[in-house]
């Protein structure tokens, strides 16, 4: 279930990772919103995590945690801090957040600070600053933390909307049988991530355990 960033957009006032969630996937209406909604929230989460600690939360990306003399002594007469947090006003960062698109959603930052955040991710290529990257490209991911946590977030918004009851498992005597019920409720899930997401799914777990069929995952 990998996801990627399939185009960005730069300008005025806009700054933002186009992000396909779900365009390969079988999903219903209701899953693709509650999808969008949580990886939404949880990417800007975990962008300000990072700009916090002055580290990139892109793969491989770059975060200069220096400012220059010139620099920090104007972030400082504009009663900012002399670390680099992106935080001269408070603006860029309070503008971050997510939009919801066909297949997925647009990560970024929205209004008048667009320019300034495209200045340190660099979205454009055309940027002269110090690169402080919290924004992927096309050709960029997240580290592998934060792209699990997403894969973990979609598996179990998958798994969450199986209708699955105990009928739907008579007859099932091998654990072939019982993956090939569970695939046909989660049928873009490999049997690493069905199995994973069901552990963490209460009501999928008591159920097969119930049928005695847990053991066989």
């Amino acid at each position: 279930m990998a996801f990627k960033v399939v185009d960005v957009t730069t300008t005025s006032k806009e700054t933002a990772s186009e992000i396909d969630l779900f365009s390969d996937l079988t999903l219903d209406r209701d899953t693709k919103k509650q999808i969008q909604q949580d990886v939404g929230e949880f990417l800007v989460e975990k962008i300000l995590e990072s700009v916090s600690s002055r580290t990139s939360p892109i793969a491989g990306g770059t975060y200069k945690k220096t400012l220059s003399p010139e620099y920090k002594k104007h972030k400082q007469a504009e009663g900012g801090s002399s670390v680099a947090d992106l935080k001269l006003t408070g603006i860029m960062l309070d503008e971050l957040g997510f939009k919801k698109t066909e297949d997925g959603i647009l990560l970024g930052v929205f209004g008048d600070a667009a320019p300034r955040a495209d200045g340190h991710s660099n979205l454009s290529g055309e940027s002269t600053l110090p690169e402080r990257k919290f924004l992927p490209n096309i050709d960029e991911e997240f580290k592998s933390s934060i792209q699990s946590g997403v894969e973990r977030i979609i598996a179990d918004a998958i798994a969450d909307s199986v209708d699955l009851d105990r009928s739907d498992f008579e007859g099932v005597d091998s654990t072939d049988d019982l993956y090939e019920v569970l695939s046909d409720e989660m049928p873009d899930m490999t049997r690493a991530e069905i199995r994973a997401a069901i552990y963490r799914n209460e009501a999928l777990t008591e159920l097969l355990e119930s049928l005695g069929l847990l053991d066989d995952l």
